[in-house]
């Protein structure tokens, strides 16, 4: 005989359509643009997606109490990873265009595709060109532009995760006084956290490989944008996510400049070492050193980095008594 007081089973796995179809159709979406673009982004597509992937694992592998619901952390994955991740690209190409009107002048056109297109040391045509771009990255003008990109830009992508995490809490309120199952904690900010650090993380690798896609003369160039991309990228937004969460947690009553304060700072730094190597050594924009000390000290800057900003986040989860389990 069936116990009338069995407590009815958990919905925290169970998907409306609406969220359903959007991830079929984003899915589809992703795929077929891979395909479209390179064999080689296609192949990469389980790489790319391998941290998503873990954390549906891992939120699935949690006791109830703890679990954000599926639909809610789709939502947040999706949000971020789509109109979120759309919004703040043209708020950063914006911004980026009236800074370099505002410091460069006429020569606005010129350093904008020099920043856009010219990547790779084979890019740069001749001597005479590599003297043009040297003497402009030598500008007090260029270095001011470096701070305001890897302070405001950076700072926006923080503000955006900001944004994400309290859609997903705000969400999960509403959700909360129909269904007393659905929890609210500091674990759940957590997680909502490392998806938008993840979400934003994938999205920039994958639009990364597709536009290198077009340029690429060899199949390793792609496969080192990605691994670098995977590598530093995905860990520098997982941990300035989930930095960020743990603010929300503990600041909840202070402004949202100070709670994205430090994952600012510390994403800051790292692209203005990366930025200010690459001027140093006479380039406009971002251009991959193919020598193995200039290889080293990057992967140098980007490793102290983010070590500082995941011993700063492992000591805060300590403190709030989380873990990884």
């Amino acid at each position: 005989m069936k116990d009338d007081h069995t407590p009815p089973m958990s919905n925290h796995d169970t998907l409306s359509r609406p969220t359903k179809i959007t991830s079929t159709l984003s899915a589809a979406t992703l795929l077929s643009i891979s395909i479209y673009s390179s064999t080689t982004v296609t192949l990469l597509l389980p790489l790319i997606l391998s941290p998503t992937l873990a954390l549906l694992y891992y939120n699935s592998t949690l006791p109830t109490h703890h679990r954000p619901p599926l639909q809610t952390l789709l939502y947040t994955y999706l949000f971020t990873s789509t109109l979120s991740t759309a919004a703040l690209l043209l708020v950063q190409a914006i911004l980026a265009y009236t800074a370099a009107y505002i410091l460069f002048g006429s020569d606005t056109a010129w350093f904008l595709r020099e920043f856009q297109t010219v990547t790779r040391e084979y890019d740069i045509r001749d001597d005479a060109h590599r003297a043009q771009r040297a003497a402009f990255a030598a500008r007090p003008s260029y270095w001011v532009f470096m701070v305001f990109m890897t302070t405001v830009l950076a700072g926006c992508e923080e503000v955006q995760k900001y944004c994400s995490i309290k859609f997903a809490a705000r969400y999960d309120e509403e959700r909360r006084g129909k269904d007393e199952r659905v929890i609210v904690d500091a674990r759940t900010y957590v997680l909502y956290g490392a998806t938008a650090g993840i979400a934003f993380a994938t999205v920039e690798m994958w639009m990364f490989l597709v536009a290198g896609a077009a340029k690429a003369s060899s199949n390793y160039e792609l496969v080192r944008t990605a691994m670098g991309r995977f590598c530093i990228g995905m860990a520098a937004h997982l941990l300035c996510g989930v930095g960020t969460a743990v603010n929300v947690v503990r600041k909840e009553r202070m402004g949202m400049m100070r709670v994205v304060m430090r994952s600012a700072l510390c994403h800051g730094v790292v692209n203005f070492g990366l930025m200010g190597f690459s001027a140093a050594r006479g380039h406009v924009g971002w251009v991959h050193p193919e020598d193995v000390m200039g290889s080293v000290i990057c992967l140098a800057m980007s490793a102290g980095g983010i070590g500082l900003l995941g011993w700063l986040v492992w000591e805060d989860l300590q403190g709030m008594g989380l873990k990884v389990e």
